[in-house]
């Protein structure tokens, strides 16, 4: 179904046009660095590379990876590259802003700083490479990367790797996790200050005994600032995370740290450290929030679906939660989840729920600019990557709530690219299974008996699902060779509508054969394989039996093929 989000008292204290008028930080600046025109546009941006010291008969020198992390889509951009017999590769990509980006082949690393529309060449020794993989780990990632850099961006990237593992080594990472675990909120937020001055007194030596660029300086202090106050974020979850999954909540005083002054530094956008506390701060502005379950069973009454047994639930969930027991806490998260499952109305209840609430966090966490302007924008193209086109009024959120003209466009772009996708045929090679006749709980068995004599591979998964798409996304190569094996990819669609999920397939050239669920369908498949979240996978051997019923992922292609060996 089509879910239409209102503006419900939820939002009631803020009116997302009262904002509207104010200036866009961004737009205003006027600082140039290293020739960026400072416009939030993907444009054609080339890397060049030269691997010395190489074994020419070496297959793991053949491809090589490309990633960095999408300032507004927040996950990882990977491109794959193929480096020529002598060493050489090119790759053109697209760029948003400046920002690092990681050059790794099996066993090797390096970063390199590109500016979109301008290309960054340099040369990497593979041979030190590999003195530098036998020391100890610890050691490694202080020690320069043994790359030489030349053209436009030369210089900058040359200081750039000196200075990598010279703050590494005034504050590792490996230290801030120890003291992570170790001292409570403000006694953690000193250390960590006191771990961020100590490496900015060392890049501000280095900077006095080296001839550098202005903007190497303000890079490299403000990567520094941001890594820290990321750091700071993260001691939310991160604390004890081993013994104890809860969040933390940061009282208002640690939150200092996250003033206008932080938040809206136009430099601050040019580190990919800033990229990463936007990411923080996009998963805190989905905190707080409450389900009011006597709500839902007003509605649920209302549309005459509720059965007694769980109306009697729901009226016990609100006295539960408030109670706060730990125990009757872990129960009503379970309840709650049943109940999702078992009616629509819940469901839509609840997605209308995260996104007020989400937009209404947004607002009261961020001043106007560009750290707000990128955590909304995320906001709604989550909403996007779920495969669901925005509705009227969320495209009326959006275009009041962001600020920057760039990234607006980027929201309508992707919007209106996934709305296209409405016209198009489902790609040649994949196949929808139509809808099985009653067949009680032996659903399995009648999806997988046509393909008696091969090797069926299932993949439970769902268009709002961003693990499963990213799988599909990154394990192109595994999923080629399991298909020249003979081995069928059986498809099944979880919790999700045929709309978003024919977009994902036609967007994302899913091939295989296809199946989308029902809610009954999946509840009896979940419950009897035990299935708790997607992405899930199972293998079938050529008699149609289940041999494994939490296989490993496409992207596990030494444990896939293990698995598929044995069959």
């Amino acid at each position: 179904m089509k879910l239409v989000y209102l503006i419900t008292p939820l939002l009631i204290g803020f009116s997302l046009t009262d904002f509207s008028q104010a200036q866009n930080q961004i737009d205003n600046r006027t600082t140039e660095f290293l020739g960026w025109d400072c416009q939030l546009v993907e444009k054609p941006t080339v890397i060049k590379g030269q691997f010395i010291g190489m074994d020419p008969d070496s297959i793991e020198m053949e491809f090589g990876r490309l990633i960095y992390k999408h300032l507004i889509e927040g996950e990882s951009q990977i491109h794959f590259f193929e480096v020529s017999e002598g060493g050489s590769f090119h790759i053109i990509f697209p760029l948003m802003r400046p920002q690092e980006i990681m050059i790794t082949l099996p066993h090797h690393f390096g970063y390199v700083y590109a500016v979109p529309g301008k290309t960054t060449s340099f040369t990497f020794d593979v041979a030190i490479s590999k003195k530098n993989a036998d020391v100890n780990r610890d050691i490694k990632y202080k020690m320069p990367a043994p790359m030489t850099f030349n053209g436009d961006l030369a210089e900058f990237n040359n200081h750039f790797n000196q200075l990598i593992p010279l703050i590494r080594e005034a504050f590792f990472w490996p230290d801030n996790k120890k003291i992570q675990d170790s001292l409570d909120q403000m006694d953690y937020k000193k250390a960590r200050i006191k771990g961020m001055e100590k490496q900015l007194k060392e890049v501000s030596q280095y900077l006095d005994a080296n001839t550098c660029s202005e903007s190497v300086g303000t890079f490299i202090k403000n990567k520094i600032r941001y890594n820290a106050y990321n750091d700071l974020m993260r001691y939310r979850w991160l604390k004890n995370m081993d013994n104890d999954r809860s969040r933390i909540d940061l009282t208002e005083e640690y939150r200092g740290f996250l003033n206008e002054e932080t938040l809206n530094n136009p430099n601050a956008l040019l580190t990919e450290d800033f990229s990463s506390l936007m990411h923080e701060l996009n998963m805190d502005s989905y905190s707080q929030l409450k389900i009011n379950y006597s709500e839902v069973y007003n509605l649920l009454e209302k549309a005459e679906v509720l059965e007694e047994e769980d109306g009697d639930v729901l009226l016990m969930l609100d006295k539960m939660e408030s109670e706060g027991d730990p125990i009757q806490m872990d129960s009503v998260q379970k309840l709650t989840l049943k109940l999702y499952r078992k009616y629509d109305e819940f469901a839509d209840y609840q997605s209308r729920l995260v996104y007020e609430n989400k937009l209404k966090n947004i607002v009261e966490m961020l001043p106007v600019g560009q750290a707000r302007d990128i955590v909304a924008s995320r906001h709604f193209l989550t909403i996007i990557q779920r495969n669901t086109t925005l509705t009227k009024k969320e495209l009326q959120d959006a275009e009041s709530l962001i600020q920057n003209p760039d990234l607006k466009d980027y929201i309508h772009k992707a919007n209106e690219n996934l709305e296209a996708l409405d016209g198009e045929e489902l790609p040649g090679e994949v196949t929808v299974i139509e809808d099985l006749l009653p067949i009680g709980d032996k659903v399995l068995e009648k999806l997988v008996k046509p393909y008696r004599g091969k090797i069926v591979y299932i993949d439970f998964w769902a268009p709002w699902c961003g693990p499963c798409i990213s799988e599909m996304r990154r394990s192109g190569e595994a999923r080629k060779e399991l298909k020249e094996m003979g081995v069928v990819f059986l498809y099944l669609g979880v919790n999700c509508e045929k709309d978003s999920w024919e977009r994902a397939i036609k967007k994302y050239d899913i091939t295989g054969e296809h199946y989308l669920t029902d809610g009954r369908e999946y509840n009896i498949l979940s419950g009897k394989f035990n299935i708790g979240g997607i992405p899930r996978y199972m293998l079938i051997d050529r008699s149609g039996k289940v041999v494994n019923d939490n296989a490993p992922r496409p992207s596990q292609t030494r444990e896939l093929m293990e698995a598929l060996s044995k069959l």
